[in-house]
């Protein structure tokens, strides 16, 4: 028996069973035909699809959203890991000498340097200011991590002015158990118990030498939030090893109203004097043998005509910058003008706070 041939063009007729060639209707019993779609144009339309779902996938992975995470989550094994972190500037943004604008941003977790290489347009954002930044992390000496920034943005919320404590929280002591102090300090975190709970509210405060926990079981306190400078007056205690200061009333929590800070004062080492406390100034000297106290180094800086102490604090100053610094070597410094037990310091902010001169 005879196998009829069918071409690679041909279709089965559905009514009559009949093989035909290309044609809209059937030459056997005249039936309507769907035409078959050729092999070629299947190519070219898978090749279409192709393209269009590559290119649709590079439009999303450019335009997706960096994941945002908070600091305290960053770790040394994040290296080159591209994220986005939001939170408010430590201290004013900076433009060093190599060109690049240096943000210490605090999101109430921890604190992480970002550098841009991007300057803004405009005076750029001062401490308080809360900022948007994106890109690449990766780990200097010591495990120190940064950002190197693709993207800093401005949020428009309102600013927190930074400020200088009238003394340091470290300062405080278990000898000063059931003692009635007051403290200032920027809150870092706050905590509310669970409805019904006796636990009691906590807020953490902090200052460039250390950290107090604030407890207190009031019912309608003023309302704090993280990055707020507030004063706190209460009685020393200590719980499970840890210092505390316990309020009693509402009115022992009082937000801060810090003036906005002025443009520092370029001056000789020799003319600053306890008056200026609190006054951010420039100053550049020699530095001489440094010595090492809880929490960080200080070192003297001379210029001819005077001598001050200059202290950085290792939470505010660390990795490859600390390193650059040592006996002998010039420097210029921009702080503000602390007084502590009578002796006057410069007391740099961040790393943004010191060039190393050549």
């Amino acid at each position: 028996m005879d196998v009829p041939t069918v071409g690679k063009n041909e279709v089965q007729c559905p009514h009559c069973g009949h093989f035909v060639g290309p044609a809209s209707r059937c030459s056997n019993c005249g039936m309507r035909l769907e035409k078959r779609m050729g092999l070629k144009l299947l190519r070219l339309s898978a090749v279409v699809v192709a393209i269009g779902g590559l290119f649709l996938l590079q439009l999303y992975a450019k335009n997706r959203e960096l994941p945002l995470i908070t600091i305290d989550r960053i770790t040394p094994v994040m290296n080159f890991a591209t994220v986005r972190v939001e939170g408010v500037l430590e201290s004013d943004a900076r433009k060093l000498r190599s060109g690049s604008v240096l943000y210490v941003l605090d999101d109430g977790t921890g604190t992480l340097a970002v550098f841009a290489n991007d300057v803004p347009a405009g005076k750029l954002p001062k401490a308080g200011s809360r900022i948007a930044v994106a890109g690449n992390l990766n780990v200097g000496a010591g495990n120190e991590v940064r950002m190197q920034a693709r993207s800093v943005a401005l949020l428009e919320t309102p600013p927190v002015d930074d400020y200088i404590s009238e003394f340091r929280l470290s300062d405080i002591s278990a000898h000063q158990v059931d003692e009635r102090i007051t403290a200032f300090g920027q809150v870092s975190k706050v905590w509310k118990p669970d409805p019904g709970s006796k636990a009691p509210h906590k807020i953490v405060i902090e200052d460039p030498s250390g950290t107090l926990e604030v407890v207190h079981w009031l019912q309608e306190p003023i309302p704090v939030e993280v990055g707020d400078p507030i004063e706190v007056s209460g009685t020393v205690g200590v719980y499970k090893e840890k210092i505390q200061l316990k309020l009693w009333s509402a009115e022992d929590i009082q937000p801060l109203e810090i003036e906005a800070p002025v443009d520092a004062q370029r001056m000789h080492i020799g003319n600053i004097t306890v008056e200026m406390a609190d006054d951010v100034v420039i100053a550049e000297g020699i530095l001489g043998p440094p010595k090492s106290i809880p929490g960080g180094v200080i070192y003297p800086i001379s210029d001819g005509t005077g001598t001050i102490l200059a202290l950085f604090w290792d939470k505010n100053i660390t990795g490859e910058e600390r390193d650059a610094l040592d006996e002998d070597v010039r420097i210029c410094i921009e702080a503000p003008v602390v007084v502590y037990k009578g002796q006057l310091e410069l007391v740099p902010e961040n790393v943004g706070g010191f060039q190393v001169l050549e």
